[in-house]
């Protein structure tokens, strides 16, 4: 069956459950805003920084979440995430938001699940980019939406583990070193 348009969430899933996910976030147009890898070793920018900083107080503050591992590249952050709702929430239903007169929406509107996966990646790109433009970083932005997966078992977390320990050495392969 043709897809008229494409998933990027599993349908029927609900990203509040307690469970770990492989998450990335892609700057715009890929750019280095983050700093550069030189000899197998990354010198962040104010802005790479800036992400790892709220990558640590979000694994500070965040009571719900836990990251077990993480990296901040150039362009791209990868995370491993694992939520630990203590209550998790229903997928709340979509809605048509009211407009003018003379105004007409296509398509629904999907508020943000409380404790979900896109709530958490949401919060951390809206805590970066303000703290970027708060020091007048002006050209910061990521890519809309972000890539997850779910991991299944023992065997994949440690297989996306090493892959994030070992993203740094291998940058020069890597899909998102353009």
């Amino acid at each position: 069956m043709y897809k008229l348009k494409k998933q990027y969430r599993l349908p029927g899933f609900n990203y509040a459950s307690n469970d770990a996910y492989f998450v990335t976030i892609i700057c715009a147009d890929r750019t280095r805003f983050f700093g550069n890898i030189i000899n197998q070793d990354i010198q962040y920018s104010p802005m790479g920084e800036i992400a790892l900083k709220q990558i640590k107080m979000a694994m500070e503050m965040k009571e719900n979440i836990e990251i077990t591992e993480y990296v901040v590249m150039p362009n791209h952050v990868h995370l491993i995430v694992i939520l630990k709702n203590q209550e998790i929430s229903k997928v709340p239903e979509s809605s048509h938001l009211p407009l003018g007169d003379g105004f007409v929406r296509s398509g629904r509107i999907h508020p943000l699940q409380k404790g979900s996966l896109g709530s958490f990646v949401n919060s951390y790109k809206g805590h970066v980019t303000r703290s970027c433009k708060a020091q007048n970083f002006i050209d910061f932005g990521w890519q809309n939406r972000f890539h997850d997966r779910i991991i299944r078992d023992e065997k994949e977390y440690q297989r996306i583990a090493t892959y994030i320990n070992e993203n740094i050495q291998n940058w020069n392969d890597d899909s998102e070193n353009k």
